[in-house]
């Protein structure tokens, strides 16, 4: 032995070995060195052994499989692991494996077939002593260094002489199996008598060991009872906590410097990378990184300069702690350079281990399926069930599968394996030698998985009644928190133990906290507040579960905290000039504590500011002082205000305070905006809204004008002919959108009126005037407000269009429409000049072919024409899939020169192809702000302009600008996709903390606009500029403003979503953002209301699946429609004047709900036919006779096509409530194709609430439920 060198020896010893003490065991340990050595003296010196073996390129090849696992020797039937040098002189070397000795303890030649045994190896300089338990050497054998004057050796101790084991004696083991037999007997319990009496026997036999008994199949008596013994006997070996922060960057700082610099394998050096980056990733699981790279331990008792590890140590994180981790293997100290050379060799170990049988996986100490997150689980492998034929056991893997997305592997763990659940769900976890079966059937015979539920635990802290608001009033008296768990019935394996920390207000500016505590098993805190300020109650565990929880309040002087018109008489806060003495009145909607109580109330102070922030006083307004605040003066004091209009235009500000002394002196305001009335858009129309330039004789045309904020006022329309004024005029009145649809007859007594006399060619113009109080109230016009007003007249007879519509929507070329077996009804439609009143005929024929369908129609009063058929296939011979070509005309008029005329008909179940939509919505889920959702009643995206804070137009920063887009409001973290296909022209910070990506969208359809996407999460964006997107291309995810409060006590994440023309710029070289010269928007000029491309996208998006709306002509009530009134009116025979208003006298009725006159039934002459009453088929005629007249009222109100439900809806609405159809929201909702607006109007009123619900539930889901 060569003399210079420090030898490491691995002595690996059988339990069985007749050994008495640890004293003993050093000392036969002493005796066989003395023979190694002189048999190794006896051989070449060991360096040139080595040079040899390296000049043959001899050198053991797996150096470091070896070093991991040790070396399986077939003859001894025992795995050995080698032990490396610490100092040697054969600097460099490789593992040596000609010099490996064997000998036996006691004397005598190695027999493979006895107990006891001891092998060493060769050392080298650049691996560490590694050891490892195995089964049929050692049981949890623990490592200890003995020091020489010539060497230092590893010694593996059998477990009887471990000096610092906490395993408990067979002494006291056999003692503890006494008490139990005993306590059994004295219970007088025969189960378990004979189950102790039977584990007693088993241990008188000195062959018997623990490891026959622990963790078996149906010895869970024998496992707890060897666990609490376990505990008992523990030794004080220091357990040191270590700041994870800390020393995760000393160990990335060493990886860097020691490990990855300088000479290394690509496959180790790709497994630090790995190792690396988990480290500097916060959601790393601490506990489940180090039990699968086991060298960690080694790396952190290097970093840390420990001289050795403690048996486990305890790591804390910012959220959690991870207590009681230990290392797999045991490493013995040797210098820190040959520690860094072991570690750049490490590498992971992919053996096939010992397949298991079902049933073989188990959890250790519990036999529940349930945890909560954060609990650390020991699973092992029973070894009843393991089939180690081919295969060893050491090297079985294990799988945690959550899902495909979820799922982590460990390889070679053996036949135990632990691992931290830090997310819910519910998980599976296998143990296997080469294939697992997480993804089998649980019912599988083959399926050896067990599968468990994690799930997320929170704790409660439930305050006393008065101080659940984020804002209550002072106590004095000591008032009970109660905090607990709120899922109790999942227990952990170790008892959650809650502590409490309590900051309370210390002279209303700093805070006092006072010491944690302990929280007692009842869970009460008791606390007063009775002071000013935010008091805290902070509840948390201080283990690896990492529960915490936060109760927050403030203790305040009640103050308002929103105010309002006393009755919504606007739908925004736009006011127009010239209306004298109007007078607004204001009340304190809200106050921080609610209810308030009168004294608060009647405490409010008012006050009124111009656009410069200074107070607006008008003539006879008394300024009270306040002398405690002079910035706070005030001009009333009550919980109402009423204030004349001012009647100078421009921005207003009213705002609401209570008199405080302390706490936050934010009022609550109210912005009001004084303008100009103005016509912002005005011409004639067709009945669908789009602009009519010329028309016919006798025709009717529309006038259709927007007077922004000018609500339910008078509007005076001159007519001109030519230029010259006429003196014909009509009063129409505008709808709440300050908005005018007044159709226009162009009969004999409007031609008359005007004075059109002979002519057949003029010019008819209209101005548009208000009248206030009998007096004229002008507008301010719009650019080319003469030429859009000025429709031109001619006598020119013509067809203007000519096309078939199927579905209720026009056909275009790329359409098929079905030859079924009962054939397809299609529609002609023809749109004619100068016609009105005439009968044509519409035909369809193929090309150069006589018309396979013809029909007369006569021309409306719009100059349209329009018929309904049946067309069959007539042809028999036509194979499945042949299409067919059809073209519209009008007998006796030339079509040649109009387009788009043609009806493709495809034999068979062809099918209406499907357009890909241009816009989708820029959200997978309704807002949270949608109608009938959680925020849609006061904060709907869809609502008027200004109408609430989530709205195009509405008020911010007191006034200062408006808002430049619409809200939707999101669950917390929701995906945001493109609209439409377009390029990513920036991605940049937004607000408050918020980001933003703005988009070019060009459409098909030639559309074009700037989208700008934002409040979204930083942390989220999945584009960059210049980026190329698709329609439904993820963009980023809503985010939070930080530092904002849009929902007092409510965390919203949004979408604010908004919209630019790009019709002169489309670029953003000129900033969206425009605080200069944007306002009042702050917004570059071109700044349109998303609204319409939000409710385009929405019905791609939502309603996709019920196909499209029809035209309202070709819709009749469907049978279960007529169904839906029939059971509400109800049969009745007689007459009846009692109609179900409880509030008005009745009218005289009979049969399904027919109206015979208003009133009372009292004798008149209308009633006498029906005298002796009616039969039930007389009444269904009478009833189909009303409904089609109340369907004409409908056609003739609405002008927008609708779903067959909706019609129903509204058929039944206007039935229950009469022709007069007085519903103007309703009707103005639904003419500007806002449905989902509409619907809410169908509930107006106090009458048959019932039966309202009912009709909007089939409006909005088509639901007939007509039960009551």
């Amino acid at each position: 032995m060569n003399k210079n060198t420090v030898h490491n020896f691995n002595i690996l010893i059988k339990n069985s070995t007749p050994l008495e003490s640890s004293e003993g065991l050093t000392k036969n340990f002493i005796n066989e060195f003395a023979a190694v050595s002189k048999e190794i003296n006896e051989q070449k010196d060991i360096v040139q052994v080595w040079q040899e073996q390296n000049a043959s390129n001899n050198v053991m090849s797996n150096t470091l499989d070896s070093a991991g696992e040790g070396v399986f020797d077939n003859n001894a039937a025992i795995k050995t692991a080698p032990s490396f040098n610490n100092t040697s002189s054969a600097s460099e070397s490789n593992l040596f494996t000609a010099s490996t000795i064997n000998a036996s303890i006691g004397g005598g030649a190695f027999d493979s077939t006895e107990s006891t045994s001891m092998s060493s190896f060769g050392s080298t300089g650049n691996t560490l002593p590694v050891s490892e338990a195995e089964n049929t050497v050692l049981s949890n054998a623990f490592s200890q260094i003995y020091e020489s004057i010539d060497s230092k050796q590893m010694l593996i101790v059998p477990q009887m002489f471990q000096s610092n084991s906490n395993e408990p004696s067979v002494e006291l083991i056999k003692a503890e199996i006494k008490k139990k037999l005993d306590q059994a007997i004295k219970e007088n319990n025969p189960e378990t008598i004979q189950y102790w009496a039977r584990i007693n026997k088993a241990f008188d036999d000195e062959k018997t060991t623990v490891a026959d008994f622990v963790n078996k199949p149906n010895e869970m008596l024998f496992t707890e009872m060897y666990n609490a013994l376990k505990q008992l006997t523990a030794t004080s070996a220091e357990v040191q906590n270590f700041n994870w922060n800390v020393v995760r960057e000393k160990m990335i700082k060493a990886i860097d410097a020691n490990i990855l610099k300088g000479s290394i394998s690509k496959t180790a050096k790709n497994r630090w990378e790995a190792i690396k980056k988990l480290l500097g990733d916060d959601k790393t699981n601490v506990a489940n990184l180090f039990e699968r790279y086991d060298e960690l331990f080694l790396l952190l008792k290097e970093v840390e300069g420990l001289e050795a590890l403690p048996n486990s140590i305890t790591i804390t994180t910012k959220t959690k702690i991870y207590p009681n981790l230990s290392a797999d293997r045991l490493y013995a100290s040797i210098g820190k350079e040959d520690v860094y050379v072991f570690l750049k060799q490490v590498s992971e170990t992919d053996f096939d281990g010992s397949g298991v049988n079902k049933g073989a996986v188990k959890i250790k100490n519990t036999n529940t399926a349930s945890f909560i997150v954060g609990e650390s689980l020991e699973f092992f492998v029973d070894e009843a069930f393991i089939n180690e034929k081919v295969n060893p056991k050491e090297n079985i893997n294990w799988i945690v599968y959550k899902d495909k997305n979820t799922e982590s592997i460990f390889k070679n763990e053996g036949t135990s394996f632990s691992y931290n659940f830090d997310t819910p769900g519910t998980y599976r976890i296998d143990a296997y030698g080469k294939n697992h079966t997480v993804k089998q059937s649980k019912k599988s015979s083959s399926a050896t998985f067990i599968e468990l539920k994690v799930v997320a635990q929170d704790i409660v802290i439930t305050p006393p009644i008065n101080a659940k608001t984020e804002f209550i009033r002072s106590f004095a008296e000591e008032k009970t928190f109660k905090v607990s768990l709120k899922n109790s019935s999942v227990k952990t394996l170790n008892p959650i133990k809650l502590y409490y920390q309590i900051e309370t207000p210390l002279n209303g500016k700093t805070s006092k906290i006072l010491e944690e505590q302990e929280l007692d098993s009842t869970g009460i805190i008791k606390l007063a507040m009775p002071d000013l300020g935010t008091y805290k109650i902070k509840a948390f565990s201080k283990d690896q579960y990492g529960l915490f929880k936060e109760f927050k309040t403030s203790v305040i002087k009640n103050e308002v905290s929103s105010i309002g018109l006393v009755e919504k008489s606007s739908g925004s806060n736009v006011f127009l000039l010239g209306i004298v003495n109007r007078k607004l009145t204001l009340e304190a909607k809200t106050f921080k504590i609610n209810p308030p109580t009168d004294d608060e109330k009647e405490d409010v102070r008012w006050m009124i500011y111009d656009s410069s922030g200074k107070p607006y006083l008008t003539s006879g307004t008394d300024l009270f002082i306040n002398k405690k605040d002079s910035q706070r003066n005030y001009i009333h004091k009550w919980k109402e205000f009423t204030m004349t209009l001012p009647q100078k235009a421009g921005h207003y500000t009213v705002e609401a305070f209570s008199d405080r002394q302390k706490g936050d002196k934010s009022g609550a305001i109210f912005n009001l905006e004084m303008k100009q009335p103005e016509i912002t858009e005005a011409y004639w129309s067709w009945s669908g809204g789009s602009k009519k330039t010329i028309s016919g004789l006798l025709e009717s045309n529309w006038i259709n004008a927007n007077i922004p904020h000018y609500n339910n006022q008078t509007v005076r329309i001159y007519f001109y002919l030519g230029s010259a004024k006429t003196n014909h005029y009509i009063d129409v009145k505008t709808n709440s959108k300050g908005e005018i649809f007044e159709e226009v007859k162009f009969d004999a007594t409007f031609q008359k009126a005007i004075g059109l006399g002979r002519k057949k060619n003029a010019k008819i113009g209209f101005k548009l005037l208000g009248i206030q109080n009998s007096k004229p109230y002008p507008f301010k016009s719009p650019a080319n407000y003469d030429a859009n007003t000025t429709l031109s007249l001619t006598a020119d007879k013509k067809v203007l269009d000519v096309y078939f519509t199927y579905d209720g929507n026009r056909v275009t070329p790329e359409d098929e429409v079905p030859f079924g077996k009962k054939g397809a009804i299609v529609t002609i439609v023809a749109k004619t000049q100068n016609m009105v009143g005439e009968e044509v005929t519409l035909t369809a024929h193929k090309v150069s072919e006589k018309p396979s369908f013809a029909g007369k129609a006569t021309v409306n009063s719009e100059g349209v024409a329009t018929i309904s058929f049946l067309l069959k296939n007539l042809d028999k011979k036509l194979k499945l899939g042949s299409k067919i070509n059809y073209y519209a005309g009008v007998d006796g008029y030339s079509t040649k020169h109009l387009v788009n005329k043609v009806l493709v008909m495809i034999v068979g179940e062809g099918k209406k192809s499907k357009k890909k939509p241009e816009i989708i919505f820029p959200l997978l889920e309704k807002p949270t702000n949608d109608t009938n959702l959680q925020w849609g009643k006061n904060y709907n995206w869809q609502d008027d302009d200004g109408h609430n804070q989530a709205t195009f137009d509405s008020f911010r920063d007191h006034g200062r600008r408006k808002h430049a887009a619409r809200d939707l409001y999101t669950e917390p973290k929701a995906l945001v996709i493109a609209i439409a296909n377009g390029e990513v022209l920036e991605t940049r910070y937004f607000y408050a903390g918020t980001h933003q990506v703005t988009v070019l969208h060009k459409l098909k359809d030639g559309r074009k606009f700037i989208a700008r996407y934002g409040e979204l999460d930083p942390n989220s964006i999945e584009v960059k500029k210049g980026d190329q997107v698709k329609q439904g291309k993820v963009l980023g995810k809503t985010g939070k403003l930080l530092g904002k409060s849009v929902i007092s006590g409510y965390d919203i994440y949004m979408l604010h979503f908004e919209i630019f023309s790009a019709e002169k710029e489309e670029n953003i070289n000129n900033p969206l953002t425009n605080k200069v010269n944007g306002s009042p928007f702050q917004r570059r000029k071109d700044l349109l209301d998303s609204i319409d491309i939000l409710l385009e996208g929405y019905k791609n998006t939502f309603e996709a699946d019920k196909g499209d709306r029809k035209d309202i002509k070709l819709l009749n009530i469907s049978d279960k429609g007529k169904d839906f009134i029939k059971n509400w009116e109800s049969y009745k025979r007689k007459m009846y004047d009692n109609d179900g208003d409880l509030n008005s006298d009745g009218n005289c009725t009979i049969g399904y709900g027919h109206l015979i006159h208003l009133g009372k039934c009292d004798g008149s002459s209308s009633e006498e036919e029906f005298k002796e009453g009616i039969s039930e088929n007389e009444a269904s005629k009478l009833f189909d006779k009303d409904v089609l007249r109340f369907e004409k009222v409908i056609k003739n109100k609405i002008k927008v096509p609708l779903y067959q439900n909706e019609y129903d809806a509204l058929v039944s609405y206007v039935y229950n409530i009469g022709p007069a159809f007085k519903a103007p929201n309703l009707i103005k909702y639904l003419n500007s194709k806002n449905y989902a607006l509409a619907v809410n109007e169908i509930e107006t009123g106090a009458q048959n609430v019932k039966r309202r619900k009912q009709e909007r539930a089939m409006f909005s889901e088509g639901v007939y439920n007509s039960s009551h």
